[in-house]
């Protein structure tokens, strides 16, 4: 009889039996001990994973922005159970040279529904709304300064000359009609190069009109 642990007792006539049956249940346990330790990290990291993204959504909602350091990376189960789904419909577009899905939220704090964007396996590339909030801009952009770039834009139907400014380091691209100073648009992200940002991220906000040519005729 051989004592492994306390309530682990291998019994057997052969030694030689019970010798290879204790180097198993050794390394069974062993084995055990490493899976359990594994699990232990993942949960961790995972756990860290999702708080991080919950505290950037909330200074999202609250429009943190003093504080604000970008998105971290997010998966769409953490958004969407901070911030409820719009409705269940899922569009497709273009979010700079790749396609990607996207769902509208109701987020606390913006009068228009908040667009939820994401890969195929879907982790979260950025979220965008129109009219984000009415004041302290001038605020935010004394306190930031100048953006990382001034990109010609379009909203809509409106031509922005160096009106889509890009604070990529920061996680952010803001759409100002430079006429006014009316800010029309906002995007958050997680912080990537400007490059990065014209290739993976960019959005093209311009509203597509019908062409007259295939309206169709009416008769008198």
């Amino acid at each position: 009889m051989v004592i492994l642990a306390p309530g682990l007792v291998v019994q057997s006539r052969s030694p030689k039996a019970r010798y290879g049956l204790t180097i198993r249940l050794l390394l069974a346990i062993a084995i055990l001990s490493v899976s359990t330790a594994a699990i232990g990290c993942t949960n961790r990291a995972y756990t860290t994973a999702t708080a991080l993204c919950e505290a950037a959504l909330h200074q999202l909602a609250e429009q943190d922005w003093s504080h604000w350091q970008g998105l971290p990376p997010c998966t769409v189960s953490t958004v969407t159970q901070v911030f409820p789904l719009a409705s269940d419909a899922i569009g497709l577009g273009r979010v700079g040279e790749q396609t990607a899905h996207f769902q509208m939220l109701r987020v606390p704090g913006y009068a228009q529904p908040v667009r939820l964007w994401f890969t195929g396996n879907e982790q979260v590339l950025l979220l965008d709304v129109a009219y984000p909030f009415s004041s302290g801009l001038d605020a935010l952009l004394a306190q930031w300064g100048e953006p990382d770039a001034r990109l010609d834009a379009r909203w809509n139907v409106v031509t922005l000359p160096q009106g889509e400014w890009v604070y990529a380091q920061r996680g952010l691209a803001l759409w100002i009609n430079p006429e006014n100073q009316v800010l029309l648009h906002m995007a958050a992200f997680t912080p990537t190069s400007l490059r990065q940002y014209s290739r993976l991220l960019r959005l093209n906000l311009t509203q597509r009109r019908l062409s007259t040519s295939i309206l169709p005729t009416i008769d008198h």
